[in-house]
């Protein structure tokens, strides 16, 4: 089999590709080749397309780093081509590619968590999606004083919107940088999306909300939500009471599982709220990542890990940080006298990515942890100081 990108000419193959593995109907008229993503496709030796993704490389944030996360979407085989190692060999070459161009983080949205589990895959990302009655919003503390502007494209909002996404990024691991307003919604006219920045009484940007309203589910669904303290929280929420006349409730989107939007509310004998799991992490480079969460620890200590089974050869063996808070120095000696706890692949990306709070049970429990035989107490506790709970939040589609 043979892999490489597809070409812009080549959209009528991409089209085949796709629409035959996600049954949807293609007028070639209508289509136009991907713009911010790659298809990768492979071919048989007779040079028979089997199968395809879609990539892309953003920074994505772990903690004061920006590392190169590859993005995975549109993974399609045709039906004839199932189960003969395509897409396996697909995922090959991801790991040739990122070794070679120092990718450090790969992300996808599965359809099944088991099935991409074998390309080194894990699921890591937890959202809370909490919905309530919109009447319980009466309930929140009174509204501070201050105004709602509604994102229209205007460059000078786009600058407030972006200026309040980032330090609101910063403080969560994985969300992808944003240079522009392309993620807002700046066309409320046509797609009935909206996004209202607010300002404070004083007239500085405090928070924003982009949410849309589905008339059948009567329900407001928020998909991104940015504040700044608990009064720029409680007047965006404030503010989508003004629904209530259209809806009946209020679908809070890709919260954190620790968010503190639940904690301002205060009845939830209509609430709901239901954790979803939302993506599978990969870890293509270890030290890499090991250096921007140990430098997120307020502790200061050393710890020894050993990576085992991954197909990406090079990333196994040992490696030792020693950590203190805003730095870390991580080294790959032949043998350490410190006590090693060694993980897998997935192990690693489930235990320092998705952001929970972790204890000694955890490590116990989590399949391919294994701890040392001799010092596993001290080795669990430089662990939990080495990796402290910062929420993980995926909001980008790809």
């Amino acid at each position: 089999m043979t892999v490489r990108p597809l070409i812009p000419e080549e959209l009528a193959l991409h089209c085949q590709l796709s629409s035959m593995a996600f049954h949807w109907n293609c007028k070639l008229e209508e289509e136009t080749f991907p713009e911010n993503e790659i298809p990768l496709a492979c071919f048989d030796d007779n040079g028979g397309a089997l199968a395809e993704l879609e990539y892309a490389v953003r920074p994505a944030t772990l903690g004061a780093e920006a590392l190169p996360m590859l993005c995975v979407g549109g993974v399609a085989s045709l039906p004839h081509a199932r189960r003969k190692g395509a897409v396996r060999r697909l995922f090959q070459e991801l790991e040739i590619m990122a070794a070679d161009q120092g990718w450090a983080l790969g992300a996808l949205y599965p359809f099944s968590t088991a099935y991409y589990r074998q390309f080194g895959y894990e699921m890591a990302v937890h959202a809370l999606r909490f919905t309530i009655p919109l009447r319980e919003l009466s309930r929140l503390p009174k509204a501070p004083e201050g105004n709602f502007e509604l994102y229209e494209g205007q460059s000078a909002l786009t600058e407030d919107l972006l200026a309040l996404f980032r330090p609101f990024a910063a403080r969560h691991n994985l969300m992808m940088h944003r240079t522009d307003g392309k993620r807002f919604f700046g066309k409320p006219l046509e797609t009935c999306q909206y996004t209202y920045l607010y300002r404070d009484a004083a007239g500085r940007p405090a928070g924003y909300v982009s949410y849309d309203l589905n008339r059948e589910q009567h329900t407001v669904f928020v998909h991104e939500l940015v504040w700044t303290d608990a009064a720029s929280l409680a007047a965006l929420l404030r503010f989508l009471q003004c629904y209530d006349s259209k809806a009946e409730q209020l679908c809070l989107q890709n919260l954190t599982p620790e968010s503190p939007v639940t904690l301002l509310l205060n009845e939830f004998s209509a609430s709901r709220g239901d954790l979803a799991f939302t993506a599978s992490l990969r870890i293509y480079d270890f030290a890499a990542v090991l250096r921007a969460r140990c430098a997120q620890s307020e502790a200061s200590g050393q710890l020894a890990l050993r990576i085992e089974g991954d197909s990406m050869t090079q990333n196994n063996g040992l490696y030792v940080a020693e950590f203190a808070p805003g730095a870390a120095d991580i080294s790959r000696p032949a043998e350490t006298a410190l006590p090693e706890i060694s993980l897998t692949r997935e192990a690693a990306a489930r235990l320092l990515l998705s952001g929970r709070p972790m204890t000694a049970e955890t490590l116990t429990f989590c399949p391919g942890c294994r701890l040392p035989q001799t010092g596993a107490d001290a080795a669990v506790q430089a662990f939990l100081r080495a990796f402290p709970p910062v929420p993980t939040m995926l909001w980008d589609g790809f």
